[in-house]
């Protein structure tokens, strides 16, 4: 895949006698080229890039829930601090947020374990 290209360069190096004046020899510079990956296994790549950042994104989604249903949870646990009507929406929002949470793991689950573009 890597092709190589020849530059030539002048080099300050001289040559001949040290009394007439530097005649500066062209030695070739070798530039390594790396050709680009063909469109079709760039798009694999590009997918699989796209799969790793959705995975996180759904991670990221669960320990929301999580943190919301915990404080859900601390509403509820404040008794008499909140009113019956906030105490019961926050019950409710917890009980909820739980199932949703469990639909939402299984899935992830499911996104992580399909075959990978790669396959």
């Amino acid at each position: 895949m890597r092709q190589q290209l020849e530059v030539s360069t002048s080099s300050p190096i001289p040559s001949g006698p040290a009394n007439k004046a530097p005649v500066f020899q062209k030695r070739p510079t070798v530039l390594g080229v790396v050709e680009a990956a063909p469109p079709g296994l760039r798009a694999r790549q590009l997918f699989e890039e796209a799969r790793v950042a959705s995975l996180e994104h759904l991670r990221a989604l669960e320990l929301a829930i999580a943190k919301v249903r915990d404080l859900s949870d601390d509403i509820v646990r404040g008794g008499d601090l909140y009113t019956p009507g906030l105490r019961e929406l926050a019950r409710n929002l917890s009980e909820d947020l739980f199932w949703k949470a469990k639909t939402l793991e299984l899935l992830s689950q499911r996104q992580s374990d399909q075959p990978r573009a790669s396959d």
